[in-house]
């Protein structure tokens, strides 16, 4: 698949905030690339929910990046590069209410 994003020299530069999703074995990625920070939480909220009824779940924080950096991060599979922006002050934890419920057993 091939992608090509025309963005302009100056609007890659602005920055936007995103979800970065950590998973276990150390690799991360970024998606949805929102306009404020709330509208980045809350995807982060649904992308929790989704994640929740599964054996792997990741870690969503919620992160400022350009849209350049974001872009370029697209190509990347298995990213574990240190450098990648990351802001743990902001980590998204899902709905706490079943918590304590044990997991089905499909």
């Amino acid at each position: 698949m091939i992608k090509i994003h025309l963005i302009s020299q100056q609007e890659s530069w602005r920055v936007v905030y995103t979800l970065r999703r950590d998973w276990r074995d150390g690799t991360h990625e970024y998606i949805g690339p929102r306009a404020n920070e709330a509208a980045a939480e809350r995807l982060a909220r649904r992308d929790l929910t989704y994640w929740r009824r599964g054996p792997w779940r990741p870690t969503n924080t919620v992160v400022e990046i350009s849209l350049r950096d974001y872009d370029l991060h697209s190509w990347r599979r298995d990213c574990r590069s240190p450098d990648c922006p990351e802001d743990r002050r902001r980590e998204v934890r899902g709905d706490q209410s079943d918590a304590r419920r044990p997991p089905r057993a499909w």
